[in-house]
């Protein structure tokens, strides 16, 4: 119940300036992705408003952190992420868009 609290939270740390903020987020991140792919069961319809409303950010660091977390759902075979994804289709077009040529490339 607080996992879209905690990614919520951490979508803000990624962008911030302070290098051991960030690296303690990028952390937190793996962490967060680790139990994700282990877990028997995730909530992906629950998280999916969450992950929509973030994608329309322009941040370039934002959009590094969602598009790796729009990688690892997709990974996950159990999730069948590509069933999930008209909700979220706007916001990597959106992303398709962005002026950084490393973001277009992994979007």
């Amino acid at each position: 119940p607080h996992f879209n609290k905690i990614f919520e939270g951490l979508c803000r740390l990624c962008s911030d300036s302070d290098a051991g903020v960030k690296n303690g987020a990028q952390l937190l991140d793996r962490l967060m992705k680790d139990v994700v792919a282990d877990a028997s069961a995730f909530p992906l319809p629950d998280f999916l408003p969450v992950l929509r409303e973030h994608l329309r950010k322009t941040n370039t660091y934002v959009r590094h952190f969602l598009l790796g977390w729009v990688t690892t759902l997709h990974s996950i075979e159990q999730l069948n992420f590509h069933e999930h994804l008209p909700p979220i289709l706007e916001g990597l077009f959106l992303i398709l868009s962005d002026s950084h040529r490393e973001i277009r490339m992994q979007a």
